[in-house]
């Protein structure tokens, strides 16, 4: 296990984290391991059709049911919840491990894991419940949001907590903060809009489904 090739990545619900992570495991920079993607693991949103892909850590979730509590568990109890979903288990290419509730204790996963990376997507906590309710809030099939976030107003609450919690984290350590745009996937990992998936993905996070342009999706890593 190579423990520097952990990626662990967060957003809120909304946060167009999902599309985030996906364009990532294109980067000809990094090799990321995608074989945690099957036909089971995917939800395609009805509008403007991008999918959530792969494995989703959390509770309620497929695997890391207990990942919201990720700091009262030890670091192999980690590295094997997070082993479960690749069907190849090589440690030569990246794992992204995506979580909604590392954001609620990334100061302990920067400690007990100080060589991996941590990405943090973030968007405005006025527009991320309400853009994960367009996409399909309770009717989505994957992952399955109800255990965890119960109702509309938990939903909220638990996203503005999480919202909240990661930006405390990028203000303690003094992260650099990157609008997502066409240019930042370009100059910081090498990824340009040449696929009818990479141009749909892509634009996705910087246009709305009606076709408004609103450029309000940030990125740290550290």
């Amino acid at each position: 296990m190579d423990e520097s090739k952990l990626i662990f990545f967060t957003g809120a619900p909304g946060s167009k984290w999902s599309a985030t992570a996906h364009i990532l495991s294109h980067s000809e920079r990094i090799s990321v391991n995608t074989s945690d993607y099957t036909s089971e693991r995917k939800y395609t949103h009805p509008i403007p059709g991008v999918s959530h892909l792969g494995a989703y850590w959390g509770p309620g979730f497929e695997f890391g049911n207990n990942f919201d509590q990720i700091n009262n568990l030890t670091k192999d109890e980690i590295i094997t919840e997070i082993e479960k979903p690749y069907s190849d288990k090589n440690w030569e290419q990246y794992r992204i491990v995506k979580c909604h509730q590392f954001a609620n204790n990334l100061d302990f996963i920067k400690e007990t894991f100080p060589l991996s990376k941590i990405i943090i997507v973030l968007r405005p906590n006025s527009v991320c419940a309400n853009a994960w309710i367009d996409a399909g809030g309770w009717d989505i099939t994957y992952p399955v949001y109800k255990p965890y976030y119960k109702d509309d107003a938990t939903m909220r609450a638990k996203v503005a907590e999480e919202l909240q919690n990661a930006k405390t984290f990028i203000t303690k350590h003094q992260i650099k903060m990157d609008v997502i745009t066409d240019n930042y996937w370009m100059d910081n990992w090498g990824i340009a809009k040449n696929t009818p998936e990479l141009e749909l993905y892509m634009n996705s996070i910087v246009r709305s489904p009606k076709g408004v342009w609103h450029y309000d999706t940030t990125i740290a890593e550290i």
